[in-house]
């Protein structure tokens, strides 16, 4: 899943550069020596190496992760100072996010998902349905 979208009216997005974006998650342990599972949601899978520091939602928590290997639905990853299947285990679930000035410039009339939150929503007819 990619976290960029296209958008028709660059006008009304707002782009905080202080908002961080949803770049992954950590599917479970692999193995006994504290690698976990992860998945990426960057347009190019290995890129999520380069934005670090990730972090959780709050912002509170810092990931240092390293790439390993990769299969066909996420990469095998360290996790600095996780030692053991427990401790990775307990990450489970855990969503990554990164500092929106860490990622890649964004070509005109593409958003990231994040910018689109709290926007007006229309249909066809322009009525609204929402935000």
């Amino acid at each position: 899943m990619d976290p960029r979208l296209r958008g028709d009216d660059a006008g009304q997005v707002r782009m905080n550069s202080d908002r961080k974006i949803l770049v992954g998650m950590i599917a479970g342990a692999h193995g006994v020596k504290g690698d976990v599972r992860l998945k990426s949601f960057t347009e190019e899978p290995a890129d999520i190496a380069k934005y670090q520091p990730l972090t959780d939602q709050s912002g509170g928590r810092e990931f240092a992760v390293k790439l390993k290997a990769a299969t066909n639905n996420y990469f095998i990853a360290s996790v600095a100072g996780v030692k053991g299947r427990d401790e990775a285990e307990a990450l489970r679930g855990t969503r990554l996010y990164a500092a929106r000035a860490a990622l890649p410039k964004l070509r005109k009339r593409e958003y990231y998902e994040a910018d689109l939150i709290g926007l007006a929503a229309v249909d066809a007819q322009g009525r609204d349905a929402g935000k």
